[in-house]
């Protein structure tokens, strides 16, 4: 998978490798190209749920909050790839062909987001409150309320294998259908004449307003040219 750096001009974006690019065409109106943008983030969420687990490796025991944080970082961007979003939901059954241990795995870290990490609903943790009672030796009988705290641990070797294991079968399926939809546009495009290709508007950015933090985004990506665009081009 080639990367670019990119550079922005206006708004308008270069990509900085392609020594023989005169133009960077906008391919919004193609039939695919929501897809491909749709996969086009996928990626860069699988790639950031299994660099967070590379990340966990290098952090001590010790270092409690970081590695949770890199941990439930990564089980979050893994299954938000097949949430109900503004993108097409990834199906875990097309991905892993159906086998049935993959699914009981994959069930296991949907449940433990949407019902521990994100949404605080089951038994994995829990918080019980007592009163500490004294001798009677005191003209007071309670010592002190306390209320106890209990995470359960699930950073455990087995899970961290399981979750790495299908992040990688994720990208996997995930690069070669977006390698599949980019041959099948740049076949299309072929079939048009270069004046045709060359009026096409160029691949443009606008940088999102503070107001626009609670709005769906546009239908079509405004980025997406046969390729991701984030702050490098894949």
């Amino acid at each position: 998978m080639d990367r670019f750096n990119i550079v922005k001009s206006g708004t308008e974006l270069q990509i900085l490798g392609l020594r023989d690019a005169v133009k960077l065409l906008s391919i919004e109106n193609h039939s695919q190209a929501q897809r491909l943008a749709d996969l086009g983030l996928h990626r860069v969420d699988l790639e950031f749920a299994y660099g967070s687990l590379e990340e966990l490796k290098k952090i001590p025991i010790e270092a409690i909050i970081i590695r949770q944080a890199l941990w439930r970082g990564a089980i979050i961007h893994f299954i938000k790839c097949f949430g109900d979003n503004k993108r097409f939901q990834l199906d875990i059954h097309e991905i892993i062909n159906g086998e049935p241990d993959g699914i009981e795995v994959f069930e296991y870290f949907f449940k433990l987001r949407n019902k521990h990490i994100v949404h605080d609903v089951n038994a994995y943790a829990q918080c019980l409150t007592g009163a500490a009672l004294n001798a009677g030796d005191k003209e007071y009988k309670i010592e002190k309320i306390i209320s106890l705290t209990m995470v359960g641990e699930t950073c455990e070797p087995a899970n961290y294998d399981n979750l790495k294991l299908l992040i990688g079968r994720t990208l996997l399926w995930v690069n070669a259908e977006f390698d599949k939809i980019c041959n099948s546009i740049s076949r299309d495009l072929e079939k048009e004449t270069y004046e045709v290709l060359n009026s096409r508007k160029t691949v443009q950015y606008r940088v999102p307003k503070v107001d626009e933090i609670g709005t769906k985004r546009a239908a079509t990506s405004k980025i997406s040219s046969g390729d991701s665009i984030s702050n490098s081009a894949k």
